[in-house]
């Protein structure tokens, strides 16, 4: 899968969803509009693509975001070679019967944490930084493939929940480290438009999460 017209071919409601939390009745999304009005969604997401790849975002966008914690400690050869690391252990990441990482592993000693880290994604702004040092294409073609993977092996369940794809922790950190790969990764040919609008369709179910389910007390409410 890695046109915009797989995407749309294999799954039209993400794509109807996702232009239907957008406001089209911007005046910088017009010719997104015109697509969609037409049912034309291919070109619509071709051209909301280019809005974002044309359009200049506010600075703070692009400066990096914050760690959030400091028991993870991940090198790029590591990640490579699907191996995760927290709090000093390291083990291989299982793969699913989807072919990519089983996102729901709680690493060699069953834990938990390891399940949650796992899906804060912090191994995409490690690539993604890396990338810009190197401009190794391998290190994209792994955050695109691990993109399109997480995406439809993880449904929003739509309610709060402790899975470790969705729980409002991993879910409010993984935004921030998606924003960042996805706006320093517009001029990256290997993050394939396919992804992007997976990406993008996903957004919503994250911030829909984060308003709704956030906790409310504690040293991580959102």
């Amino acid at each position: 899968m890695a046109t915009i017209e797989d995407v749309c071919r294999e799954y039209p409601d993400r794509v109807k969803i996702l232009f239907e939390k957008l406001d089209l009745e911007r005046e910088d999304l017009k010719s997104v509009k015109e697509s969609y009005d037409k049912s034309d969604f291919p070109e619509a997401c071709r051209r909301l693509l280019k809005h974002y790849k044309e359009t200049r975002t506010k600075p703070w966008i692009e400066k990096d975001p914050p760690l959030f914690e400091m028991s993870i400690s991940l090198s790029v050869s590591e990640v490579m070679n699907h191996e995760f690391r927290m709090n000093d252990i390291k083990a291989k990441v299982p793969f699913s019967k989807t072919g990519g990482w089983d996102w729901t592993d709680k690493g060699p000693r069953n834990d938990r944490e390891w399940a949650f880290s796992l899906n804060r994604h912090y191994h995409f702004r490690l690539l993604c930084q890396e990338w810009m040092k190197e401009k190794n294409p391998e290190y994209i073609r792994f955050i695109d493939r691990q993109v399109k993977d997480w995406v439809v092996t993880s449904p929003y369940p739509g309610k709060k929940t402790n899975m470790p794809q969705w729980r409002g922790l991993e879910t409010a950190i993984r935004s921030v480290h998606w924003a960042y790969i996805f706006y320093h990764l517009q001029e990256a040919p290997e993050f394939t438009p396919a992804a992007r609008i997976l990406m993008l369709s996903a957004i919503p179910d994250h911030a829909h999460y984060n308003r709704n389910f956030h906790a409310a007390g504690g040293n991580w409410t959102v």
